[in-house]
């Protein structure tokens, strides 16, 4: 009997005999693998998937070829379950391997005789019965095949009164030329086209399409359009030149037109007025300016603003912002800083600006981080 994987792994016993055809007990070797990776909470093992057991098949008369004690599939100490055990057997000569796959319960039994495997039967040998529906046809005294109704069927479809194929049919036409004529059995003429009465469907009128943008003077295709080709132009255009022409409309007014300032529909009076001005004093009257060159108080200025925020920056001449906070960059030359001992160690100098003392403050050992020029005061 072969152990299980874990002490407390529950078995199933399975056995099965083998014989040969004359009755001997068939010699071989057994495999039994278990499939999947087991884990056993009671021992707190691990078992991993692979062969379980293997060795001969029993020869011996009186006990059955394989009796083993296999690994129950589902004992609940184990994880995971439902899986099934595999059993190979491979005889000695020519007999066929077979392999079980096996459900194998806790303290049960199974006799391998009880388990169906697939098997793959040779197919039958077709019987082909002469004169019968998908058979062999019958042959008559000359060797000629007979139909079912016993007459001889001949090449080219004689005698049989059967279906002729078209390679056996002599002297037959290479092409057939069709009928042509205007109905739905007959066909129109390779040449054939029809008059414009004869197209259906056509629409009644077509609509232009627009030119494309392409056609316009940066287009990719521009059209261009002689001056001869309007009618008219040039004795147009050579009569406003002259002055002597007259144009459609300005201002609503048509002919030699002579504009005022009230033509100026979107003018206001202001600018009408300021327009209209024919000297300096008369501008500043239609503005309502003074006459420039005096003070004025400061009460007497108009939509002044209250406040007036300084300029931000780092010159003389520039203010800091109200949330300025220096940093030791910004700390003038000569300025000194105080580092005190923390009681255990020395903190780093907070600066390698040599223009700037530090003033290293207690301990019993020199700080370390001290440049030329610092002082240390302690009491020692």
């Amino acid at each position: 009997m072969a152990p299980t994987g874990a002490p407390s792994w529950g078995t199933c016993q399975a056995h099965g005999t083998w014989r040969s055809q004359s009755g001997d007990l068939l010699a071989g070797t057994y495999y039994v693998t278990v499939p999947v990776r087991i884990t056993n909470a009671i021992d707190d093992v691990i078992v991993p998937a692979g062969q379980f057991a293997t060795g001969t098949l029993n020869v011996t008369a009186g006990d059955p070829s394989l009796d083993l004690a296999l690994p129950a599939n589902d004992d609940p100490d184990n994880s995971p379950l439902g899986w099934q055990i595999t059993v190979k057997v491979v005889f000695v000569g020519s007999v066929a391997t077979e392999t079980y796959v096996i459900d194998t319960p806790l303290g049960g039994s199974v006799n391998l005789r009880e388990v169906v495997l697939p098997q793959t039967l040779p197919p039958p040998a077709p019987v082909l019965l002469k004169g019968e529906p998908g058979g062999i046809a019958e042959l008559d005294a000359d060797g000629d095949v007979l139909n079912a109704a016993g007459v001889k069927v001949l090449p080219g479809g004689g005698g049989g009164g059967g279906s002729t194929i078209w390679s056996e049919i002599s002297g037959k036409p290479s092409t057939f030329p069709p009928t042509i004529g205007l109905t739905s059995s007959t066909a129109k003429a390779g040449d054939y086209q029809p008059s414009w009465a004869q197209v259906t469907g056509k629409p009644a009128t077509f609509t232009p399409a627009a030119h494309a943008s392409s056609h316009a003077a940066a287009g990719a295709d521009p059209l261009t359009v002689a001056v001869s080709q309007v009618s008219g132009l040039v004795a147009t255009v050579e009569g406003i030149v002259a002055g002597s022409g007259s144009v459609l409309s300005v201002a609503g007014k048509q002919g030699d037109v002579d504009l005022e300032v009230g033509d100026l529909t979107d003018s206001t009076t202001v600018g009408r007025a300021l327009m209209k001005a024919t000297d300096a004093a008369a501008a500043r009257t239609a503005i309502g300016a003074g006459t420039g060159g005096g003070s004025s108080a400061w009460a007497d200025i108009t939509g002044k603003p209250t406040t007036f925020a300084p300029i931000v920056g780092t010159t003389s001449t520039t203010a800091k912002a109200g949330n300025y906070t220096p940093t030791i960059a910004d700390l003038p030359a000569t300025s000194t800083l105080a580092v005190h001992w923390t009681g255990s160690a020395w903190p780093s100098r907070p600066t390698s600006r040599t223009d700037i003392t530090v003033q290293w403050v207690g301990g019993s050992t020199a700080p370390s981080g001290a440049l030329s020029g610092d002082l240390w005061d302690h009491t020692s």
